[in-house]
């Protein structure tokens, strides 16, 4: 796609970044299995999740990498966020959720929301202070 730039002004450089963004059909995150909370804002309002992939673990020297649905329930007796999930799940919050996180479960429950999102958090479901011990990263991308 090719645009013309304008150069030299603020205002110039504004209108150019909304026109390409505004033909974005996705806008796409890297979630870190390393950090706690992790804010991302969109450059214009999604709905829904649109595909989900990568690999993460909870623990790198005991578990192996697995995807966005987390580990077996083998893990049960390890601490997390939301014990209600399965330990190194991908867990999506919204501001409109009051903190409140959704697990992601695979395409078939798909990731949907009934308005328009300007921003999400994200986080794999793992212990506080246990972050450090992860390793990989799962890339979620939104329309």
């Amino acid at each position: 796609m090719k645009q013309k730039i304008t150069a030299g002004t603020v205002k110039g450089l504004y209108q150019d970044m909304v026109t390409l963004l505004s033909k974005t059909g996705q806008e796409c995150v890297t979630v870190a299995s390393n950090k706690e909370d992790q804010t991302f804002t969109f450059f214009k309002p999604r709905y829904f999740v649109a595909s989900v992939s990568g690999k993460w673990t909870a623990d790198k020297v005991a578990y192996p990498q697995v995807g966005p649905t987390g580990h077996p329930s083998s893990t049960s007796g390890h601490e997390r966020i939301d014990k209600k999930y399965a330990l190194g799940q991908l867990l999506i919050s919204s501001k409109d959720n009051k903190g409140a996180w959704l697990p992601w479960v695979g395409w078939n429950g798909a990731l949907s929301y009934d308005h328009y999102l300007n921003e999400v958090k994200m986080v794999m479901n793992d212990y506080r202070t246990s972050f450090g011990d992860n390793s990989g990263s799962i890339k979620v991308c939104f329309e």
